[in-house]
């Protein structure tokens, strides 16, 4: 009995057909064979993908697209942890505004702030820096001792729109630049993680 829920057709070929790249004969084909384990992973992707035609989203570079998709063909999706950090340290609320950690540019102080996200599994260092009335973000994403490395791709969301998407780099680097005053969330989805964390640019 278990064998029968067992996938039998690959997470690509179910976005090749919900994107229509395959023909009538290649879908009739993958209808005989699927198991009630791809007929839920049909139903998943189907939604994710009408969800994402129906956000507003800024133009994304080619080689950023492609890192999301392979996000999204790496495991099943119901292995991924939502992980919510919460704000442990602010330059412009503490004794230490002097001693700040791990900026990789001279500025005035008066025009830069660092923020520091705290969660069992990863720590955030994000330099705030004001530029032209608006933000500039450079942030770091640090796993804890019992985490390994990933590449992320982070997302900065206010509402239930998103407004900028970049990759993080090997070691969890990252910049976005251009941030108007609001209030955000930082999106950071790795390969099995997800990190959420609350970003209050109106002080």
């Amino acid at each position: 009995m278990a064998e029968r829920n067992q996938p039998k057709v690959s997470t690509e070929k179910i976005l090749d057909w919900l994107e229509g790249r395959l023909s009538s004969d290649e879908i009739n084909s993958l209808r005989t064979k699927m198991t009630a384990t791809d007929e839920a992973s049909l139903s998943w992707y189907e939604t994710l993908l009408e969800r994402l035609r129906m956000a507003v989203f800024p133009p994304v570079p080619e080689e950023l697209e492609e890192a999301i998709r392979a996000l999204y063909k790496s495991e099943t999706p119901s292995v991924w942890k939502q992980i919510r950090a919460v704000l442990s340290y602010d330059s412009w609320n503490s004794d230490l505004r002097g001693a700040l950690i791990g900026v990789r540019s001279p500025q005035p102080l008066s025009d830069m702030r660092q923020l520091m996200f705290r969660s069992n599994e990863y720590n955030l260092v994000l330099d705030v820096i004001l530029a032209g009335g608006k933000y500039d973000l450079e942030g770091q994403i640090i796993p804890n001792l019992n985490q390994e490395e990933d590449i992320f791709v982070v997302q900065l969301v206010q509402g239930e729109q998103s407004v900028e998407i970049v990759s993080s780099d090997d070691i969890g680097e990252f910049e976005i630049a251009d941030v108007l005053v609001g209030v955000y969330q930082l999106v950071c989805s790795g390969e099995n993680d997800e990190l959420v964390v609350p970003l209050d640019l109106t002080n």
